[in-house]
This record gives C-alpha cells, sequence and structure tokens, in this order.
C-alpha cells in the first residue's frame, strides 16, 4: 500500500498474508494479517517516500528463507527530491510470520531517478551464480532526461546488512 499514511503521509505500509488452508485460498484477516510500516529507524528522508511501490522477494542471502526488498521511489535521503531508496528486511526463520527485521537500506545513486519504483529478483545474469535484483528508476536520465532504466545487482549480506554490488548491467531505451 504505497499511500499508506501510518507512519506520515504517503509513508507506506506492507501487509503479509499466510496461506493457512488445504484449498490454496488466503486468509485476509484475523492473526495472520501481519504488517509493518515506514519510515523507520531504517527508512529516514522524504515525507512522502512511497514505500511498497516495488517489492521483490527472494533468497538472497542462500539460508533457505526468502528476503523482502522494499522500493521507496519517492525516499529524499540525499536531500534531493524523488531520489528513492531500497530497503531489505530479513526473517529470523521460515515459521515467522510476522517478525520481519529491518537489514539495510540502499540509497539512490542518482538523484530524482525515483529508483526503487520497480523491483525484480530472478537470476538474470547466466554469467554468475545468485539471484541478481532488478531496480527500476523512470527518472534516469540517459540517454535523455526522465528516459528510464532498470539497472541489475548483485546482492549479498554483510551480517547484519544486505549490500549492492555496483551495478552489473544498466538497461535503458
Amino acid at each position: 500500500a504505497p499511500g499508506g499514511d501510518t507512519g506520515g503521509t504517503n509513508t507506506g505500509r506492507v501487509f503479509f498474508y499466510n496461506n493457512n488452508s488445504a484449498n490454496g485460498v488466503i486468509d485476509l484477516s484475523g492473526p495472520n494479517a501481519a504488517y509493518f510500516h515506514s519510515p523507520s529507524a531504517d527508512f529516514t528522508g522524504g515525507t512522502q517516500p512511497y514505500c511498497g511501490q516495488g517489492l521483490a522477494l527472494a533468497d538472497f542471502d542462500g539460508d533457505g528463507i526468502a528476503d523482502l526488498v522494499v522500493g521507496c521511489p519517492y525516499a529524499d535521503p540525499g536531500g534531493s527530491t524523488n531520489d528513492g531508496l531500497i530497503g531489505f528486511y530479513k526473517k529470523a526463520s521460515a515459521s515467522d510470520t510476522d517478525d520481519w527485521a529491518p537489514a539495510g537500506s540502499v540509497a539512490a545513486p542518482n538523484t530524482d531517478d525515483r529508483w526503487g519504483e520497480a523491483l525484480a529478483a530472478g537470476n538474470f545474469d547466466d554469467s554468475r551464480p545468485g539471484t541478481e535484483l532488478a531496480v527500476g528508476q523512470p527518472g534516469y536520465d540517459s540517454p535523455g532526461t526522465d528516459a528510464g532504466a532498470v539497472q541489475l545487482y548483485a546482492v549479498s549480506f554483510a551480517n547484519p546488512n544486505f549490500v549492492l554490488s555496483a551495478p552489473l548491467r544498466t538497461i535503458t531505451d
């Protein structure tokens, strides 16, 4: 819910639901509707960051438990407008339903790019092992103003935080 107002105007919220029925119907009420909101100490900057506009879920650290990446494309961590920020969240165990702990954040490499507006996780680069993170930034200014781009990153875990590599590839129009 990118426009959720729990932590301030348009800070955003991400809701988690557990599938606990045999027929695959997702229970959207009761004790399984755990959520967190931002900004927290890990998501400072910007009065309306729209956290949750981009989401990706993958096991980036190889521990067998999915990790969460949350995009906040209108966050202003560097003081500029609409730079963007992504935050990582990690669960202690696969059985946790709502215990997502902040595990680092990364500010946009450029200003006014809305970095993190779209996120995807997968093995996009067959030349290397592991899962990469694709980060969309519609305000990227090459080859022209707001031409947009997607950048691919390798993700590693240096306890207690996730770390991004330098971009493996930048895809533009």
